[in-house]
């Protein structure tokens, strides 16, 4: 996600997929400190964070790696990626871009996201992942209408000697 903040001041909420802290959340402190919030099952959270990288009409791009049996990784700009430990569980109920929490953090300035999805090994984005399951299904589609029509045309069919 790349986003280019006009204040800092409190904590801005770039977007949100639930409320409080159950699920995945991109902040920005009053210093300019950049964090993800991802929501685990026992209703705690994991928190990752690079301190004082946005800036005041500066773009930044933020990177939000969820890897389920390993935590939270987080990559701002070409800082380091963050890593914190745990077994994320977000929910995704309530989406937000602009604000979060409980809609009271705003985030004031401009954002644009290209999503993805996929494993950490093969990471796909999300049109492109449609685009391969659609031609998944139209190929399966395909294939069985060809065997239907073939079976309808089988030599030595009982039906088509008893006929003659």
């Amino acid at each position: 996600m790349t986003f280019r903040p006009k204040v800092l001041r409190n904590y801005q909420n770039v977007f949100q997929t639930s409320n409080g802290n159950a699920g995945i959340r991109l902040e920005i402190d009053e210093n300019g400190g950049i964090g993800a919030i991802v929501g685990i099952a026992d209703g705690g959270f994991i928190a990752a964070g690079n301190e004082g990288r946005a800036e005041v009409g500066r773009e930044s791009t933020a990177s939000i790696r969820i890897v389920s049996t390993k935590g939270v990784y987080l990559k701002v700009d070409d800082a380091e990626e963050v890593h914190t430990p745990g077994v994320p569980s977000p929910i995704c109920d309530r989406i937000l871009l602009g604000a979060g929490f409980d809609e009271t953090r705003v985030f004031e300035g401009t954002s644009s996201s290209k999503m993805t999805a996929g494993t950490s090994k093969y990471l796909l984005p999300a049109r492109k992942l449609l685009r391969v399951i659609g031609q998944f299904l139209l190929f399966g589609a395909f294939l069985i209408w060809s065997l239907r029509d073939e079976s309808a045309d089988v030599p030595g069919d009982d039906k088509a000697e008893s006929d003659s």
